[in-house]
């Protein structure tokens, strides 16, 4: 069964998207994209997908 499915650190994915989300951005990122979201949500749903066992 995937990991996502067991236990996913739901708490600790959101702590980590809040901060990179809240980081102050360089000049070249001040245009705001449509529908703009936070990588570490999905890199961490597609580790948590792949992966057989807790990766801690």
């Amino acid at each position: 069964m995937p990991y996502v499915l067991e236990g996913f650190p739901i708490d600790e994915i959101d702590e980590l998207a809040w901060r990179e989300s809240n980081v102050r951005k360089p000049v070249y990122h001040i245009h705001r994209w449509f529908a703009r979201r936070v990588g570490s949500t999905f890199r961490a749903l597609l580790l948590g997908t792949f992966l057989k066992d807790d990766p801690m």
